[in-house]
């Protein structure tokens, strides 16, 4: 069938691609999935080693997987730590930027060749948070729209210099969050005065899909459990796993018969009206939702990701948010007004205390829902705002 010469090409260069539960892979398939409404999409999967049986096309998209340097991370974790202990503004000096990212690995020798031959009018950068693509934009003619979607959230990387040096050749910085956005901004802006860079910074806020009737249905064995809140350890499984909560029992003290379900990579553990038993539930998103609706509050432990899916899932399902200061989740939680941030565990325990009133709970949980609606919940929106940011001005000029 002969391609629609009316449709936008567009090559996506990402290596997430293959790990369902990374928050990054969840980004950028959402992102590519808006674009196919008007584009025809293909997917460049960096691997670190080659595809024994290379696949040509995954769902709506076409897909070519391209095998690429293996990063060192362990390397660059050391390297990540000792800097953020040397500089207290928490920022990698430029000194080590550009050795930073030769850790991260990524170099691909037939990766320009592959992109060339997919002929892409916009080239879209999916959370390679990585310098090295700029030389590659050079062997491209003509030159395609340079998308970018940085996906790092609080990295200190973003403001590394050679991935700075590649932001300003971008036509467009898409941001996942205002923070995110803030920080793309400060980094152009520095850049801009230097080299006079047109970069566009724009907010593209992620929208979370819900399957809200799901939601609200108990899970299976769990009619009992009541007055309970959700201490997220582990999830989604695979990723790394916090350390036990210590304050379940002044948690306990302080709110009488309150309960906690226990979410770890391992298991589910529910502790209510003094004895203990494994959630009769498989560890699934839908599985986590149904819990998370019945809740106080969600006690997220975790450092946060990219995106702070759980937490907005949980906003949206009605439940309010409760993270420590640490986490990159706290700005949707101060956004939203559908939580508290707390610094100790006295600061978590008046939290918890508060939302045991179910007026208190109630109107902290309608602001977070309103929120996360208008600003995660629009899908028409959304597909709009990604079609005009990653083919847009491409249609436009041509």
């Amino acid at each position: 069938m002969p391609a629609d010469a009316s449709r936008q090409k567009v090559t996506v260069v990402t290596t997430s691609w293959g790990n369902v539960n990374d928050e990054r892979y969840f980004a950028t398939r959402a992102y590519a999935g808006a674009a196919t409404t008007v584009a025809d999409v293909t997917i460049v999967h960096l691997t670190s080693s080659p595809a024994a049986n290379p696949r040509l096309r995954d769902g709506a998209f076409g897909l070519a997987e391209v095998a690429a340097t293996a990063g060192r991370p362990v390397e660059e974790a050391i390297l990540l730590a000792a800097l953020a202990s040397a500089d207290r503004s928490g920022r990698v000096p430029e000194v080590a930027g550009r050795g930073l990212h030769a850790l991260e690995g990524g170099r691909s020798p037939e990766l320009a060749t592959r992109i060339g031959a997919t002929a892409p009018e916009v080239l879209v950068v999916a959370g390679l948070n990585q310098g090295w693509p700029a030389s590659m934009l050079d062997t491209l003619q003509p030159r395609p729209r340079l998308v970018v979607l940085p996906l790092m959230g609080d990295d200190p990387r973003l403001s590394a210099q050679g991935y700075r040096d590649f932001l300003r050749r971008a036509d467009v910085v898409c941001a996942t969050s205002p923070g995110e956005r803030e920080r793309v901004a400060a980094v152009v802006g520095s850049a801009t005065e230097v080299v006079g860079s047109a970069t566009e910074v724009v907010d593209l806020p992620l929208v979370v899909p819900m399957n809200t009737v799901a939601a609200s249905h108990r899970l299976v064995g769990m009619s009992h459990f009541d007055n309970y809140v959700v201490i997220l350890r582990g999830f989604p499984p695979g990723t790394v796993e916090c350390p036990a909560f210590g304050g379940y029992w002044n948690l306990r003290r302080a709110v009488p018969g309150l309960g906690v379900a226990d979410i770890t990579n391992a298991e589910w553990r529910a502790t209510s009206k003094g004895f203990g038993y494994t959630v009769p539930a498989g560890p699934s998103r839908v599985n986590l939702w149904r819990l998370l609706a019945q809740a106080i509050a969600l006690i997220d432990l975790r450092p946060g990701g990219v995106l702070g899916r759980e937490a907005i899932e949980s906003l949206l399902i009605g439940t309010p948010v409760l993270v420590p200061s640490t986490s990159t989740s706290r700005r949707i939680v101060v956004e939203s007004g559908g939580g508290h941030v707390y610094w100790d565990e006295d600061d978590l325990i008046e939290a918890v205390v508060a939302l045991s009133d179910p007026k208190e709970r109630a109107k902290v949980a309608d602001r977070g829902r309103e929120w996360a609606l208008r600003v995660h919940g629009d899908r028409e929106r959304f597909v709009a705002d990604v079609t005009n940011s990653l083919v847009g001005a491409a249609a436009a000029a041509s």
